[in-house]
């Protein structure tokens, strides 16, 4: 009941055929035998996926074109996949193979490629140059790489071209085979993107040292509360305490279960809009989100969603994106009207005398994306300017999120604090300045590395083209045609790339400062810390 299998090929009728002839020759009922295929409407497309992935779905084989090889999930109830013809691009052998072989994955993916026998000479030939295509996939697959970096063209019509010139051209597997490995060895230096920005180049790195291997482990978030669960609940408190005291307002409706970290909250009218973007499974029949923080309970909401066919689980996992949380963030940063911000006076670790703004930094880039964002506290002693003190400084001094902290009514001077307010941004503007040219600086150097590689690999990808032109037997005027296309689609590529990294790593010159509160001291402060 658990097990499915998936057949890829590459053609309409060839699937037409396979559909008939599995469903008699295998005996299979109505409803066991499916197909998947881009001649289908997108919602009988969604259907067919949905039956396949439900474990209580009559659906035991799935027949599909190469629409399903990218971007579709089949691996929920399935891991066995078959290659019924072979494509004669590598990156369709990794897409397909991705649809089974993904992270989720409980059991042990089992590929089989399907190949024939033939008495004709040449269309043996052509079958070992598949063959080859079918080893280098497997090749990749045991080394936990790209299969595509055999060609190194990273273009699936590109790769067919590769296979059919080669079919056409009658050139035998072992040279196919060799040449592929060359490509793949041409192509080891700079032509992983991702690898060149993080700074391992392939050959041209010494060999790294065991410490350089290892990242270390991110630096846990600063939180005044010890985990989501926490902060949803205290932020759902608040609103309903507001909203309760509302005339004619019932109040918000939820449960906290703190011992499975659990949330039961009846959705607001503003919460619902916000879902109406969303897939109306999503949003629960009832309006009641039930939410955990629990992954043990997550897992298993997720394995029972597909074995009672519904759509989504009946629990929502409770983390920082989820839209209910985006939700309640709005809720709380609402909490406060605009050009304003909350004094807490009266707290530990702070001199009767002193007084510290909380300021938050954005540096966007030039898509508005975040590239620097810290907390720093502006500290007075006085009246007088005292020192930058860094947001994790002041955790650790007050004792903030960590210990509850009485309201004592400690008296405040506002009129001071505004006074000294210009002056506290301003100090937060030039810091956080800093740190904008601190991160160019140390982004600039991996930049015009990557910069370097990239104009060595579309050196090599122009050369590649050169020896296309040197070594094929086409006519001159298809050579050149075809190498005019292929090296306006390169500039094309790396002109876009290159265009991207200007928009997401080039940041905008002016920091976005936001006074996040001020902390201030009193009497009796400086001695409870």
């Amino acid at each position: 009941p658990e097990d499915r299998l998936v057949i890829f090929t590459e053609r309409i009728e060839t699937l037409r055929w396979l559909r008939e002839r599995l469903a008699n020759d295998l005996g299979l009922r109505v409803g066991q035998l499916d197909s998947l295929h881009g001649g289908m409407h997108d919602m009988d497309q969604q259907r067919a996926v949905e039956a396949f992935g439900h474990a209580k779905s009559p659906v035991r084989l799935l027949v599909c074109s190469d629409v399903a090889s990218e971007g579709i999930n089949l691996h929920y109830t399935c891991h066995r996949l078959i290659h019924f013809d072979m494509p004669w691009s590598l990156m369709v052998f990794s897409q397909r193979n991705g649809r089974v072989d993904r992270y989720g994955q409980e059991r042990t993916p089992q590929i089989v490629y399907l190949t024939g026998e033939s008495a004709n000479p040449t269309i043996r030939g052509d079958q070992r140059v598949l063959e080859v295509l079918q080893g280098k996939d497997e090749q990749a697959y045991r080394n936990i790489g790209d299969p595509s970096a055999f060609m190194n063209v990273r273009d699936i019509e590109a790769e067919e071209d590769i296979t059919a010139r080669a079919v056409a051209a009658g050139e035998d597997a072992k040279h196919f085979d060799e040449r592929l490995e060359r490509s793949a060895d041409e192509g080891s230096e700079g032509d992983d993107l991702l690898a060149l920005f993080l700074g391992r180049n392939g050959a041209t790195d010494a060999a790294p040292s065991s410490a350089a291997e290892t990242a270390p482990a991110p630096e846990a978030p600063l939180s005044l509360f010890p985990a989501e669960f926490a902060y949803c609940r205290a932020g759902l408190d608040r609103l309903r305490a507001r909203q309760g005291n509302a005339p004619g307002n019932a109040g918000l409706h939820f449960e906290a279960h703190p011992e499975s970290s659990t949330l039961t909250l009846d959705a607001p009218e503003d919460l619902k809009h916000r879902f109406g973007s969303f897939p109306r499974e999503v949003m629960p029949k009832d309006g009641r989100f039930v939410l955990t923080a629990d992954r043990g309970r997550m897992a298993a909401a997720i394995t029972e969603s597909r074995r009672e066919e519904t759509a989504w689980p009946a629990l929502h996992y409770l983390w920082r994106l989820n839209p209910v949380v985006s939700w309640l963030d709005d809720r709380m940063l609402a909490a406060f009207g605009r050009r304003e911000a909350p004094i807490l006076a009266g707290i530990p670790g702070l001199a009767p005398d002193e007084a510290v703004f909380v300021c938050s930094g954005l540096v966007p880039n030039r898509k508005g994306h975040p590239l620097v964002y810290e907390w720093i506290g502006v500290a007075y002693r006085g009246g007088r300017f005292e020192a930058l003190v860094p947001f994790r400084d002041l955790l650790d001094r007050t004792g903030l999120g960590r210990r509850e902290i009485p309201n004592r009514g400690t008296p405040v001077d506002e009129a001071g604090l505004r006074q000294r307010l210009p002056d506290a941004v301003e100090r937060a503007r030039r810091w956080f300045t800093d740190r904008r040219m601190d991160f160019e600086d140390h982004i600039n150097g991996k930049l015009n590395g990557e910069m370097a590689a990239l104009e060595e690999l579309k050196r090599r990808q122009h050369a590649r083209i050169d020896d296309m032109l040197a070594t094929s037997r086409q006519a001159e005027t298809l050579k050149q045609r075809l190498a005019a296309q292929q090296r306006q689609e390169i500039e094309d590529i790396f002109g876009e790339y290159l265009d991207w990294i200007q928009e997401t790593m080039t940041t905008e010159r002016q920091p976005w400062i936001k006074v996040i509160c001020v902390l201030t001291g009193g009497e009796g402060a400086n001695a409870s810390a």
